[in-house]
Parts: structure tokens; sequence; C-alpha cells
């Protein structure tokens, strides 16, 4: 499935719900994507892509940061599934990244190598389209995660903070396999002694604190 091909089927369920069944239990439990964000410490942010042939569609993304000034943006939507999402497990999971070797964005080649697509264009906030676009890592399941972010967990340098606690899916152990539960999964070991390919992010402009929408 090509990129394009692929945020052609974003572009039409953006903004899409469901209709609960049972509508009383929906509205005591019910939370929006941005809710959810809000709620776990980030900033929703509309970006929008920069390749003039793409298709036209605002993604509500899910800014994070960490006091260091690091950032990663996550989709709203990918945040909140209350289902397991391939850019959550690819998250969590981490796998190890693959020889680059020449590649001019290791971060998208990392998201290629994990079956997901991204748009060397990149993406801007839709109030700052002259801010440096961000590759996001789009999978085949609709979800949407910070390409560079996703690489620099996968690394010795991860940007932001743990997202792993903040998906509304959880699991009782490492991993997304699991039934999902109601708390926070248990802290896992510490990764420092992990041996990963270190990589390198070009200048970002945009590290900046997002304006609150």
């Amino acid at each position: 499935m090509g990129f394009l091909t692929l945020l052609s089927g974003i572009a039409l369920t953006t903004g899409c719900t469901h209709e609960p069944a049972l509508a009383l239990a929906a509205a005591a439990q019910s939370v929006t994507p941005e809710g959810w964000c809000k709620t776990h410490g980030g900033i929703v942010q509309s970006y929008v892509t920069k390749n003039p042939e793409a298709p036209t569609v605002e993604l509500p993304m899910c800014v994070f940061r960490s006091p260091d000034g690091t950032q990663i943006l996550i989709g709203a939507s990918t945040l909140a599934a209350e289902e397991a999402t391939l850019a959550a497990v690819a998250y969590v999971n981490r796998p190890p990244m693959p020889n680059a070797g020449s590649a001019p964005n290791p971060a998208v080649a990392y998201c290629e190598s994990l079956g997901g697509k991204s748009d060397p264009a990149g993406w801007t906030p839709t109030n700052r389209p002259t801010a440096t676009p961000v590759p996001l890592c789009f999978f085949t399941d609709k979800s949407v995660i910070d390409a560079w972010g996703l690489a620099a967990r996968a690394s010795s340098t991860p940007r932001g903070p743990d997202l792993t606690p903040k998906f509304r899916y959880q699991t009782p152990t490492p991993g997304l396999s699991a039934a999902p539960r109601n708390t926070p999964p248990p802290a896992t070991p510490s990764n420092a002694d992990r041996t990963a390919p270190k990589i390198t992010e070009p200048p970002v402009s945009d590290a900046r604190p997002l304006p609150l929408p």
C-alpha cells in the first residue's frame, strides 16, 4: 500500500465516531482522543502534510515534551485507541534499528523497516506552516507516530517522556499482546545497557513550546 493511498484512507476516516450500543454507559465512560491527550499531559496540535500531491487532511497530534526540551508526537486517536495499534506495538516493544547505511533519513528507514510509510515532505502545525517539517510514520491500521520519536525510542537517546503508561490500551506484561486492563503497566527494568545504534537528528527549529490551542 502506497503512502498516498494510506493517507487517503485516513482522510476518509478522520473525525468518524462509533455509535455506542448503550448510550448511557458510553456517556459515562466516553472520552475523546483530544481529551485523553490533554488528561495525560499532552498538547493537541493539528498537523498538515507539506506534500502538495497528498490529500488535504488535518491530523490531530498529541505533543509531549520533556524538561530537557525534546518532544514526541503521536496521533491523538492512536494514543487513545482501546485496542493495540501497530504504532503502539512498535513504540512499546522498540524493535532494534536496522543498519540504515547511507539512508538520507534513518528515522524514515526505521519506519519502513517496521512496515510503516512516511512521506519525506513531512508535516507541520497548521498554525506554523514554516516550521521544520516532521516526518510521521503511518501504519496500515491508520495509527501514526513521529518517525524520529519512534526511532529515538529504539536507540539510546529517547525523545520526550515515555508514552508507555499514557496509552489507553494497557497490558500487564511488556509488549501489547495481552488483554487490556485499567491500570498502567508495571515499571520495566532499565534499558540503559541495551546496545543500539545512535541516530543523529537534523536540527529542529520548532522545538520551542507549541502554543496551546
